[in-house]
């Protein structure tokens, strides 16, 4: 039997303590549907300088808006409640070190281990003066199932060859909104 069935089916037909209860019940599962939690994170105060060869963190250091996905802006590391969630990051990026070589890549990847939780869902980004005669994915979307209080984060990837470049503050963003 479902949940709801289950509540419907012990439920009173006056407003009593088991009406009460169902209604309580009722309203927290439709809360849940009617306004999921999410959160939009930036890299507001100043630029990132980032190793992609480190493989560092991309950490947003501003909270645009909060809807309820936790989130440190001191680490860049989301915890998510279990569910469906969509991820996506977008990042501007500026000063490569080596524009002809370099290509900024970043992915999202689990919380301590790394594990990248798309495999081949990176960014691709490369300097505006590049001869590297390519194109440009400077966003990163996925859907994940997670786990209750599971970590997850955007890191740089050696993907685009190693190098250096700087995440670029105001137009550099993540978005973390559950949709299930």
């Amino acid at each position: 039997m479902g949940r709801i069935l289950g509540l419907l089916k012990g439920c009173e037909k006056v407003f009593g303590d088991g009406f009460g209860r169902w209604a309580q019940a009722i309203s927290l599962i439709l809360d849940g549907v009617t306004d999921p939690p999410y959160i939009v994170v930036r890299r507001a105060s100043s630029d990132q300088a980032v190793d992609f060869t480190a493989e560092e963190d991309l950490v947003f250091n501003a909270v645009m808006e909060d809807g309820g996905v936790t989130y440190d802006t001191a680490t860049g590391i989301f915890t998510l409640a279990a569910g469906l969630y969509e991820l996506e990051f977008f990042g501007s990026w500026t000063n490569f070190g080596t524009p002809d070589t370099t290509a900024a890549t970043a992915e999202w990847v689990s919380h301590p281990s790394n594990a990248a939780l798309a495999i081949g869902l990176t960014t691709w980004v490369v300097a505006a003066s590049s001869t590297q005669n390519t194109g440009c994915q400077p966003v990163s979307k996925i859907l994940y199932r997670a786990s209750a209080g599971e970590q997850v984060k955007v890191r740089a990837t050696t993907a685009g060859g190693g190098g250096t470049a700087d995440l670029l503050r105001g137009s550099s963003y993540a978005v973390v909104r559950k949709v299930a």
